[in-house]
């Protein structure tokens, strides 16, 4: 799976302030942008989005492996995810991948963001 603008829709729970681009309002260049969404390129924001998706995935029933915070599983699910900067790698059985994927298109976050491609051999 691949996430789409995976650092541009996670939610700043502090106040992040950005100069104006040059020329976009014009006799206002005193004032500063709040973002209120995450940008590519802030520090923040791999932060963030790194923690939406841990929250998504542990409500969903996955646990992180102690060796590496980018693997997640459930044994009785059957069902492993690495996660890769903006993609998702998941390994298990057809029908519980088919399960992960109608989750993540129901949860608003993943919704915006995902786009599911599969291949099976």
């Amino acid at each position: 799976m691949d996430i789409i603008a995976a650092y541009l829709n996670g939610t700043f729970e502090e106040d992040i302030y950005m100069a104006q681009s040059e020329g976009c309002t014009e006799g206002k260049e005193h004032l500063v942008c709040n973002l209120k969404k995450s940008l590519y390129g802030l520090k923040q924001s791999g932060r963030v989005r790194n923690s939406c998706l841990d929250e998504f995935l542990t409500q969903y029933g996955l646990r992180r492996t102690n060796e590496d915070p980018c693997i997640y599983y459930n044994c009785e699910r059957s069902i492993i995810i690495e996660i890769y900067v903006d993609g998702l790698l998941i390994i298990g059985r057809i029908q519980e991948i088919e399960n992960f994927k109608e989750k993540s298109r129901r949860n608003l976050w993943l919704k915006i963001l995902v786009q599911l491609t599969s291949s099976y051999q």
